[in-house]
């Protein structure tokens, strides 16, 4: 380097003209402090799409929105602004979303008279459907179950009924006239014969 040579560090993006007939050479170094910072963005904006997309779980979607209109799905090779449309793409696509499916369910609403409780997941379903919507869980069985339960209650109820008034006739014909003691043993009997009869 000649004794008219210089060097001058410039930082930033910005270069420095020097007017000055005694230098010959000017020797600009430039930092590219410039490129670092958007690369820092990048990483940073990078980091919070990918937080925002395995959250609201749009990841694949927003992927190829980049590949259509970028040519590609790596994030970090995507610029600040692709980035920032990105994220703005993301909320947008989560808000949608969100939307119709708040929509979906008010549209699926169950009329009131149309409508049961599911017994095992106690959220409304229909009346007619063999199956619940939300667990399918089967609420013809539990009906046919419920109904067989019902009915070995009553014929229960009836047997235990009928001994009690054979019970009642049986002993009243000890006390009854001669006459009307064999009535009471017959209506005992017939009541003894028809709760066992309901009971089967």
């Amino acid at each position: 380097m000649s004794s008219n040579d210089v060097d001058v560090d410039v930082q930033g993006d910005v270069g420095v003209l020097l007017n000055n007939p005694t230098i010959q050479n000017l020797n600009i170094h430039v930092q590219d402090s410039g490129t670092q910072a958007e690369e820092q963005e990048v990483k940073r904006l990078v980091s919070a799409l990918l937080k925002f997309c395995d959250t609201e779980g749009c990841r694949s979607q927003i992927e190829q929105v980049a590949e259509t209109v970028y040519g590609g799905k790596v994030f970090l090779k995507l610029k600040v602004n692709e980035l920032r449309a990105l994220i703005d793409v993301a909320r947008i696509v989560v808000t949608c979303r969100d939307q119709a499916l708040n929509a979906f369910v008010e549209s699926q609403a169950i009329p009131q008279e149309l409508a049961r409780i599911c017994p095992q997941c106690g959220i409304d379903t229909w009346k007619a459907t063999k199956l619940c919507r939300q667990c399918n869980y089967d609420l013809a069985e539990h009906d046919d179950l419920e109904h067989a339960d019902i009915v070995e209650k009553r014929k229960f109820k009836v047997l235990i009924g009928c001994c009690g008034l054979a019970a009642i006739l049986a002993m009243s014909a000890k006390i009854l006239p001669s006459g009307y003691s064999m009535t009471a043993y017959i209506m005992a009997g017939m009541a003894m014969l028809f709760g066992l009869a309901a009971a089967k």
